[in-house]
């Protein structure tokens, strides 16, 4: 292998990740616009997974990259709906899938407390008709 092959090769991985970043992040914005939009509380847009190497709060949202470049997300309170309080848990035969969106809930749940208990703001008090209103 010559110097210039790696070099080309180094410049191609690169540039890979780079419009991987940039799709992640587009598809992500997506879904950030679209709940900043519908009045959705967004408290995290970020490019990877894994503890945050560079970060930046503006208003209510923490815009962040993280080492593990193979996605992304954003957090929008409430996107699971807490369970009733007072109500006992529905006896489910899902294993550990019950399990997941049992933590989920309380995740939800803890989020919605997190940000001063109003969740009139939460994503799951969207209805067909937000749009049009």
């Amino acid at each position: 292998m010559t110097v210039e092959s790696v070099l080309l090769f180094v410049l191609g991985v690169v540039v890979f990740i780079i419009g991987l970043l940039v799709s992640i992040g587009l598809h992500e914005l997506g879904h950030l616009s679209f709940a900043k939009l519908f009045n959705v509380k967004v408290t995290q847009y970020s490019l990877g997974f894994g503890k945050a190497m560079w970060s930046f709060k503006r208003g209510e949202t923490e815009y962040g990259i993280r080492p593990i470049l193979l996605g992304g997300y954003i957090s929008m309170v409430g996107m699971l709906k807490p369970r009733a309080s007072g109500r006992p848990s529905a006896i489910t035969n899902t294993g550990m899938y019950g399990a997941f969106v049992q933590d989920a809930r309380q995740a939800s749940a803890e989020q919605i407390a997190d940000s001063g208990g109003d969740d009139s703001r939460a994503f799951y008090r969207l209805t067909r008709g937000s749009a049009s209103s």
